[in-house]
């Protein structure tokens, strides 16, 4: 099972993954996790190698490329690369496998880039990068959207001594924050929305467990 969590940065992504991997190793669940652009036992091959090579070379952490077109095509060959070379590869090894930022993550950048740089509207530029390569087939089982504000975002990293990453583009970051909450609606099927509307970190743990089980999964030492 691989399970993914979303959102713009300083929503507490990681700490959930940080508390699910804790939990589900308690109940003698074998769990990894991986980052976004990370793999789980740190090796590439020479294909990803150079593939990263040219997607990080920009010092720019939202156009890496300074152009939105260009990130998506490279942040559709990253995630293809990581699910031929990661999940693919180690989901038989692992009970579960949770994502700190999945396949949504590219789709939410790519349209806040495409917005910015184009004027496109979320659904034209959806269509145009479905219609490119759909990388949307290539889901997790189950998605968490994290949804809160920007502000909060920014007030959580600040308390953590993060805030450069939010502050360098608050209205870039707000488009990202409203293409999550485009591809959340479009794909509500799948994806499972939880408003942190200011919960700590222990209660965002308790309803996304809350939601599994009302979705039939249940982690225990028998399940």
């Amino acid at each position: 099972m691989i399970i993914s969590f979303e959102g713009i940065p300083g929503v507490g992504k990681s700490t959930l993954v940080r508390n699910f991997n804790s939990h589900l190793k308690s109940v003698g669940q074998n769990v990894t996790s991986i980052r976004e652009l990370d793999l789980i036992d740190g090796t590439r091959s020479p294909l990803m190698d150079l593939v990263m090579d040219v997607f990080t070379c920009s010092k720019d952490r939202y156009f890496r490329q300074f152009d939105p077109f260009i990130d998506t095509y490279f942040a559709q060959a990253v995630r293809y690369l990581i699910c031929q070379e990661t999940l693919d590869r180690y989901s038989p090894g692992y009970d579960v496998i949770l994502e700190d930022r999945g396949v949504d993550t590219y789709y939410s950048y790519a349209l806040a880039g495409l917005k910015i740089a184009h004027n496109y509207s979320f659904d034209y530029s959806l269509s145009l990068l479905s219609s490119i390569n759909n990388i949307i087939d290539n889901v997790a089982d189950h998605t968490f959207r994290l949804r809160d504000t920007v502000e909060n975002c920014v007030n959580r990293s600040i308390s953590r001594g993060e805030s450069s990453v939010l502050q360098k583009d608050i209205g870039f970051v707000t488009e990202v924050n409203n293409a999550y909450d485009f591809i959340a609606n479009t794909y509500k099927y799948r994806i499972i929305t939880v408003n942190i509307n200011g919960n700590d970190a222990n209660a965002v743990f308790n309803l996304c467990l809350q939601e599994l089980a009302e979705r039939g999964v249940c982690f225990n030492r028998d399940n």
